[in-house]
């Protein structure tokens, strides 16, 4: 666990590391030892599938995104023609990667906080997806995802079933 300053003053980098296929999104703390693996390259063509499998199953049109990471959700969710896409994010520099990509999307609103800063009601969304690797507050499980006033985990193992379908 680190600081909510360390999370946000830290370097961000995109690169290979040992033992992983492909680059990751590293977090680099100022002050600590050590990076953490916030995103993985590989991880991209499953999450938008599990992305559209969700869209399809429920439709959402009021969408909260926690956690915008490399935007591989973001994206596909945008795909689905939503009508309202509010993303937290709270690192700087990620956050302006969000900007930049937020550009092309009229619908999407960007928040640059944590999401325990955010106030929000949860009533004003019909699907929160929580996709933050969680190392600043703890929590219950990560990727999850609410919908019809129930939290699910996003990768259930019948989920991985019907993504390798």
């Amino acid at each position: 666990m680190i600081t909510s300053e360390d999370f946000i003053t830290s370097d961000i980098s995109f690169e290979n590391q040992d033992g992983v296929n492909g680059r990751t999104l590293l977090l680099t703390p100022k002050n600590k030892n050590g990076k953490f693996g916030l995103m993985y390259e590989h991880e991209k063509e499953v999450i938008k599938k599990r992305t559209r499998i969700l869209c399809k199953k429920h439709s959402p049109q009021k969408v909260l995104e926690i956690g915008f990471g490399l935007g591989y959700t973001a994206t596909e969710l945008q795909k689905n023609k939503i009508a309202e896409h509010t993303i937290v994010e709270a690192h700087p520099e990620i956050f302006k990667n969000a900007e930049k990509w937020a550009e092309k999307y009229p619908n999407v609103k960007l928040v640059n906080s944590f999401i325990q800063d955010y106030e929000y009601d949860e009533k004003d969304y019909d699907f929160i997806l929580d996709d933050r690797l969680e190392i600043v507050y703890e929590y219950e499980k990560t990727p999850r995802y609410k919908v019809n006033n129930k939290w699910h985990i996003f990768f259930t193992s019948q989920d991985l079933k019907e993504i390798k379908k």
